[in-house]
């Protein structure tokens, strides 16, 4: 299994970028929990994959999935899809 997205919760994604910068994540999008709101950044691994969107739609519904009453327990969400 390979990672396709890591999604960063708004209030750590500053601090887990810094630690993640050496590895490469050339394309990036922003993710929302369709219940509260929250942002995520969700950094992608490969730029311009015609199924970014598909992998951005699948980490959103996991925050979305975590979310109670507005709280997320995961503050890092990482994709693995088979190659």
């Amino acid at each position: 299994m390979s990672i396709k997205g890591i999604a960063l919760h708004e209030l750590i994604w500053e601090q887990r970028f810094e630690e993640l910068s050496n590895q490469i994540f050339p394309d990036s999008a922003i993710a929302h929990c369709d219940t509260c709101g929250t942002a995520f950044v969700v950094l992608l691994t490969h730029y311009r994959d015609g199924r970014n969107g598909e992998y951005v739609g699948e980490l959103e519904r996991r925050i979305t999935e975590d979310c109670r009453g507005g709280l997320h327990s995961l503050t890092e969400i990482r994709l693995e899809v088979d190659p």
